[in-house]
């Protein structure tokens, strides 16, 4: 996630993914909505208190105006023998 993390951070940048007036944000993006795509070693569900990215990328997307972000989770990948039945 540190990777993607400073990607993204990169990426915010003032008049070009967003702008701001005297009270709020606005976005410059023409994206409708954000698939977060994630493989998870342990059994972390989507909205846990553990699981730290959700709610920063749902913040990126509000600030860049991007709308709804849907999330596909494989969980308890490391602990699973066959993996490729898991992600299907």
């Amino acid at each position: 996630m540190s990777a993607l993390k400073n990607f993204l951070e990169l990426c915010s940048i003032y008049n070009v993914t967003f702008k701001s007036d005297d009270k709020t944000c606005y976005s410059n993006c023409k994206t409708e909505k954000l698939l977060y795509i994630i493989t998870r070693g342990m059994d972390i569900s989507t909205g846990d208190p553990l699981k730290l990215a959700t709610p920063y990328l749902k913040a990126l997307s509000w600030l860049w105006g991007i709308g709804p972000m849907d999330v596909i989770a494989a969980q308890n990948m490391d602990y699973v023998s066959e993996v490729k039945e898991k992600v299907q």
